[in-house]
């Protein structure tokens, strides 16, 4: 078949030709009919596409397809259906109006142009023509049940858009997404999938709660049904370039916390949270592992916490939480060791409080011992064992250098004249 093409993509044009007739289920190429097949193989396959740029490509091919069928077959009423429904699924639904206006006037009794025209008018947010157009469909269709579902969710629609979409917006406004979403969800329902704003105001308020991934899917349905929605389109680049600051900044935390720095680690996973507005269990997870190792099992416990509320099954952090339990019934018994061993100490029974101190030295290594070495080497000095107590004095100050007791006592004692 000769097929005159006058595109600029002729060469994408080929590449479409090729990708589906090497495909064992290719229609054959004869007609307007075959051309109208092929572009709607190539449309159920961008279905299957996850890459969207090349879903975007393959559905423009499509249309050039279709541009090909009418040229063998001008009549091919099918072909220009379809052509205005992808059209809508391109969202450029100004150009699929143009096609729907057009194929009502030549076929004013067809019930199922009405129907599509409405959906695309209901896309471009014009509800009374959609309306209209529907309202023409039963009659011509009285038993189309689809379209009267369609009108009666658009009559629902019309009734509470604007308040709706006012509510929304104030509730955003002042910070407050959850009434948001739950708004927009009522308005996506009754605009049946079609109208583009509660999917862009979707997308904010997922945005703020930190549900990012979700909040890309509400901006990209928005741009599916409007393409020229410039305010969504702006929200999904910004979105982007949060979640890759995101991505860094939690990737320099899990770096930094492999190398023992868990300051500095904590530091970017606080930063990671502030841009996930705490949406990801993973920054907490580091968190909760960073405080452990710093002795501080009391906000390790808040951070596994948080972490499990978002994601209950979370490995890591049920393991986190188990080790950060076994820690705290640890330091209870350490802080009863250290009490017992302060009463002894006051009531003169230095070698009873001794023992309490070494007992409590024994349940950790980590920051939260230094007290115990300290308070041991305190009571070995008053036992006439110096040396022994400068022993305790620097294991307290390997755990926490800057201890000042422990500094003045280590100080003292290397000033002391050495003995004869």
């Amino acid at each position: 078949t000769y097929v005159r093409y006058e595109g600029e993509d002729f060469e994408d044009l080929l590449y479409a030709w090729n990708y589906v007739i090497n495909s064992p289920n290719r229609p054959p190429f004869s007609s307007g009919e075959s051309f109208n097949d092929m572009a709607s193989t190539l449309q159920q396959w961008s279905e299957l596409e996850a890459d969207e740029e090349q879903k975007r490509r393959m559905l423009e091919l499509a249309l050039a397809f279709y541009e090909v069928a009418f040229q063998l077959h001008p009549g091919l009423v099918k072909a220009y259906v379809n052509q205005a429904r992808m059209l809508d699924a391109l969202g450029r639904a100004p150009e699929a109006q143009q096609k729907y206006q057009q194929l009502v006037q030549s076929f004013p009794g067809d019930a199922g142009m009405h129907y599509f025209r409405g959906l695309s008018l209901m896309q471009m947010k014009r509800f009374s023509e959609a309306g209209r157009s529907f309202e023409e469909c039963r009659r011509l269709e009285p038993g189309n049940l689809e379209c009267a579902r369609t009108l009666q969710s658009l009559q629902e629609l019309m009734a509470v858009y604007e308040e709706r979409i006012d509510r929304i917006r104030e509730s955003l406004k002042n910070n407050n997404p959850e009434p948001a979403i739950n708004l927009c969800q009522e308005l996506t329902r009754l605009g049946r999938g079609r109208v583009p704003d509660p999917y862009y105001y979707l997308g904010r308020a997922l945005q703020m709660i930190g549900n990012l991934s979700e909040a890309e899917k509400g901006y990209r349905r928005c741009l599916e049904l409007d393409q020229g929605m410039t305010d969504c389109r702006r929200a999904l680049e910004e979105l982007a370039q949060q979640r890759q600051l995101y991505r860094q900044r939690l990737r320099e935390g899990k770096e930094l916390h492999d190398q023992g720095r868990h300051q500095e680690s904590a530091q970017q996973l606080f930063m990671a949270l502030e841009l996930s507005r705490g949406g990801d269990p993973e920054p907490y997870h580091l968190l909760a592992l960073n405080f452990i190792e710093l002795g501080d099992h009391r906000e390790a416990r808040r951070s596994v916490n948080a972490c499990l509320a978002i994601a209950a099954d979370h490995a890591g952090c049920l393991e986190a939480r188990a080790e950060i339990e076994r820690a705290l019934s640890a330091d209870g018994l350490y802080q009863r060791h250290l009490e017992q061993g302060r009463q002894l100490e006051k009531a003169g029974d230095q070698r009873g409080a001794l023992a309490e101190y070494e007992k409590a030295a024994a349940l950790s290594s980590g920051p939260e011992a230094a007290e115990a070495h300290h308070l041991q080497g305190r009571t070995l000095l008053k036992l006439s064992r110096p040396e022994e107590a400068a022993s305790a004095f620097r294991k307290c100050l390997d755990l926490v250098p800057d201890h000042p007791e422990c500094r003045q006592a280590m100080e003292q004692l290397e000033a002391r004249p050495a003995p004869p």
